[in-house]
């Protein structure tokens, strides 16, 4: 795959008003911060202040800054258990990895950050900055934190590539680690979505290893209370030119380290826009 630079880049909210159309948003684990993206290639940061009661309040901008030379079609936070990762992409199929600003210690860098934060220039770092395809990437998800710390990336040209950093506590070292292409050519894909944490794997959570601790994203998916292994999953959205669409699962093969076509859900003439699982599958 193509890496485009493995250096950092340092850059600071510039409180610049948003430009273009918004073409994507996400929220953070906590629900309190957002992320915006628009068609000139900016990302936008949003948190929420509650008032003293802790009623929610208003939204303020805490950063901003241009990246992207074009349209910015996709972002993703990734888990609270990853510090303060975000994911981008855009329509030349770059993705970049950020991370916020490690704030330093002591009552004055807190002050600092505060500031900055009101005044739209928090800083945030590029931690990668990778391309392994020529078509616009529209879809970004990280994958559950029992993964490891995954990204899944999809767009225009049907493969859904999967990358992950060698060490996920400095959110450095990004590469492709996997990919998946469309059993058919031509296609392009509208939407993606991991399986969640089942039932017993959430009552199981509270005692498990931290999995920012870890090296390499742990795949080897989830073992229920009946001893059942049940592997990672991701549900990918198709269309292709001559109108046929199609949902289908793919499956991760532990023994072959590779993700598998494992059903398909739905192919038809109507069109899928969004993907989502059922709580507790």
């Amino acid at each position: 795959h193509s890496l485009l630079d493995r250096s950092s880049q340092t850059v600071k909210g510039t409180a610049l008003e948003t430009r273009g159309e918004v073409t994507a948003t996400c929220y953070d684990a906590s629900g309190t911060r957002m992320a915006t993206c628009t068609t000139e290639g900016a990302i936008h940061i949003w948190d929420r202040v509650d008032g003293p009661d802790g009623a929610p309040g208003h939204w303020r901008q805490t950063a901003a800054w241009a990246t992207h030379r074009s349209a910015c079609r996709a972002v993703a936070f990734a888990g609270a258990e990853f510090g303060r990762c975000l994911a981008s992409s855009s329509d030349d199929g770059t993705i970049c990895m950020w991370r916020e600003g490690v704030r330093a210690p002591g009552a004055a860098a807190a002050a600092a950050a505060t500031a900055a934060a009101e005044a739209g220039s928090s800083e945030w770092e590029r931690c990668a900055q990778l391309r392994d395809s020529t078509k616009p990437v529209s879809h970004l998800s990280f994958a559950p934190a029992e993964h490891g710390l995954q990204l899944a990336a999809a767009g225009d040209d049907g493969a859904v590539r999967f990358y992950s950093p060698s060490d996920p506590l400095a959110l450095t070292g990004w590469e492709l680690c996997n990919e998946s292409e469309a059993l058919r050519p031509g296609a392009r894909c509208v939407a993606v979505a991991w399986r969640g944490r089942g039932v017993d794997d959430a009552r199981a959570g509270s005692s498990r290893e931290n999995p920012a601790h870890g090296s390499h994203a742990t795949m080897g998916g989830r073992t229920t209370s009946d001893g059942i292994t049940v592997p990672p999953a991701l549900a990918v959205a198709l269309r292709w030119p001559d109108g046929v669409n199609a949902v289908r699962v793919l499956s991760y093969d532990e023994a072959a380290m590779r993700w598998n076509h494992a059903a398909t859900v739905y192919e038809g003439p109507a069109a899928v826009n969004a993907l989502a699982w059922a709580p507790g599958t």
